[in-house]
């Protein structure tokens, strides 16, 4: 009995989509437009999330060493620093190797470095944090654990700008969550509304099934599957057009663009974030269903 079901709502639901060809191109046309400026957005956020958390892994905390600390001492002071579980590397600058990259960053104006009589740079540890502490704070408490160590004449980082940089990344999430919440009721209302439409255009066959005796159940079901598949069609669709455009983007653009902006990574959505894009278009079309024709059953 359940398979019989199964299989009769599977038949309607495609009779249905053959037996209004044109409404259904409507619809999925209209329902592609909505998720093709949703996953727009999207990959805007993405990008740009991917963006600040790379620039946030890139948060160094330079010591700078005492000038009587022995090659031992330096060595064991390293071993120390590492202990540190948000440590994840710790790159020995020697005087001379600072002193080499100072004539580099001054090349060709050698006055500059023409009067010193000794080599005045200190040797230093570059300190990279693991990815899951670089935070304001777990920059803080890790440069603390490191100023209290023996031979360690100063500790320095961007504290400032790593402040700043976390605030940013705070506020672009929060306008991210509000303008994907705005974006998705917005999909779910012209994809309720299109359906409506289409629903409209059937309610002649509709009042014809109840009154032969056909239950909300039987009339209701195809239509739910035909709004989900309207959805995931849409959001194929969408998702084809976008990916299209991004990658006449690249291979047309992407060099000007890198001309004003730097080397900025811009990549598309990952595998699994497709898929989830695809089975959101389904569920908003059962969604958009639902909501449609709830009240248009009872009536």
């Amino acid at each position: 009995m359940f398979t019989t079901r199964v299989f009769y709502f599977i038949r309607k639901t495609f009779s249905n989509i053959r037996a209004y060809p044109l409404v259904n191109i409507l619809s999925v046309t209209t329902i592609s437009i909505a998720l093709f400026v949703f996953f727009a957005y999207l990959l805007l956020y993405v990008n740009l999330s991917g963006l600040l958390v790379n620039l946030g892994e890139e948060v160094q905390i330079n010591i700078y060493l005492a000038d009587f600390l022995s090659e031992q001492a330096t060595e064991e002071l390293k071993k120390d620093i590492l202990k540190i579980k948000e440590v994840e590397d710790a790159s020995y600058i020697s005087k001379e190797d600072a002193l080499k990259y100072l004539d580099e960053i001054f090349s060709g104006q050698d006055d500059v470095l023409k009067g010193l009589s000794k080599n005045p740079l200190p040797a230093s540890f570059n300190v990279k944090l693991k990815k899951r502490f670089t935070t304001p704070e777990d920059v803080a408490l890790v440069a603390k654990k490191i100023d209290r160590m023996n031979g360690v004449e100063d500790v320095v980082y961007a504290r400032e700008w790593l402040s700043k940089f976390y605030k940013v990344v705070e506020i672009v999430k929060v306008v991210g969550i509000v303008i994907g919440a705005v974006l998705s009721l917005a999909v779910i209302a012209i994809i309720a509304i299109t359906i409506k439409l289409t629903l409209l255009a059937k309610k002649g066959e509709i009042e014809i099934m109840k009154l032969v005796g056909g239950t909300n159940l039987f009339i209701k079901v195809p239509m739910i599957l035909e709004g989900m598949i309207q959805g995931l069609f849409g959001s194929i669709i969408s998702m084809g057009a976008l990916f299209f455009i991004y990658r006449y983007f690249m291979e047309h653009y992407y060099k000007d663009f890198g001309l004003f902006f730097g080397a900025l990574e811009i990549n598309f959505f990952e595998p699994y974030i497709i898929i989830y894009c695809t089975l959101l278009g389904a569920f908003l079309g059962l969604l958009g269903s639902i909501i449609s024709f709830g009240r248009m059953l009872k009536t």
